[in-house]
């Protein structure tokens, strides 16, 4: 398995140790202070570090995938109440729970697209997606981190 580390989505064991670099990456740190209800943290001073210690208190009890896309669940709903004039979909009770599927995207964007799918599977309690990303997206170490614990795998485009 070693041969594949750097490019397979991360397991349940590897959640938490992830999750605790991530959260002192500054870059992570603004991100997430411009995505949440923290924005106001950017008009004092010690922003990154304060935003730094309350996203740590957040993830003190993600242990696991699911815990960690049941976070994402909320980011995913609040892009859409605030970003979206509307969002629906239908057919998910087609769905058998105990079968694989493909779904496929027209890659009209590569992040959001897979996002909104495992959102609307994960509210309707059925098993997400692993979502296949090509490495120009991730230039930076932190995005590939976000993407892997998200259950997506890197596809190599240097071959």
């Amino acid at each position: 398995m070693k041969r594949f580390d750097s490019i397979r989505p991360y397991t349940d064991s590897e959640v938490q140790s992830v999750l605790q670099q991530l959260s002192t990456n500054s870059d992570v740190v603004k991100a997430f202070i411009s995505a949440t209800k923290f924005g106001f943290l950017t008009k004092i001073p010690f922003s990154v570090w304060i935003a730094s210690k309350i996203l740590q208190t957040k993830i003190k009890n993600i242990h696991t995938i699911n815990d960690y896309q049941s976070i994402f669940e909320n980011l995913v709903s609040n892009m859409i109440d605030t970003k979206t004039s509307g969002f629906t979909c239908n057919g998910f009770q087609n769905i058998k729970p105990n079968m694989s599927y493909l779904y496929m995207s027209n890659h009209r964007d590569i992040t959001v697209d897979p996002a909104l799918l495992n959102f609307l599977l994960h509210k309707n309690n059925l098993i997400t997606t692993n979502i296949a990303v090509g490495n120009n997206l991730m230039s930076e170490a932190w995005a590939s981190d976000l993407m892997r614990l998200n259950k997506s795998f890197i596809i190599d485009n240097k071959i």
